[in-house]
């Protein structure tokens, strides 16, 4: 799972597989065109990385996928204004977007599983 936020053209976030430890990223895009772009980061460890990150978009959801050396990890994301969120590891992964406003959930949920998918609009309020 990953979260960034955007500052005009640069998206930088935070990732995690675990949960538990955490690495940064950053990359350059403008939120509208599919593309491919150059992407750093640290892992948890510290150690650093540069690859490409390849962007597909359609009505703010997007196809990802990381190139980085000689692995290639697939994802999906969901664009909310300047807050991009990605689930990685399948193309088959599912990502929502939220606002809490007043105790209550609104947004839009995303599931990877096939290409006409889109986002669904979903809220969530307490019992």
């Amino acid at each position: 799972m990953a979260a960034y936020e955007r500052s005009g053209r640069t998206f930088s976030g935070i990732w995690t597989v675990t949960g538990k430890a955490k690495g940064t990223e950053k990359f350059d895009w403008d939120g509208r065109k599919a593309m491919r772009t150059p992407v750093s980061g640290a892992n948890p460890d510290g150690s650093t990385y540069r690859g490409e990150l390849l962007l597909g978009v359609q009505d703010e959801y997007s196809a990802v996928e990381w190139q980085i050396g000689d692995d290639t990890t697939p994802g999906v994301g969901l664009l909310s204004d300047d807050f991009y969120a990605v689930a990685f590891g399948s193309d088959q992964c599912s990502v929502g977007v939220y606002n809490v406003l007043g105790g209550v959930l609104a947004g839009r949920f995303f599931q990877g599983e096939e290409q006409d998918d889109v986002p669904l609009a979903e809220v969530a309020t307490p019992r």
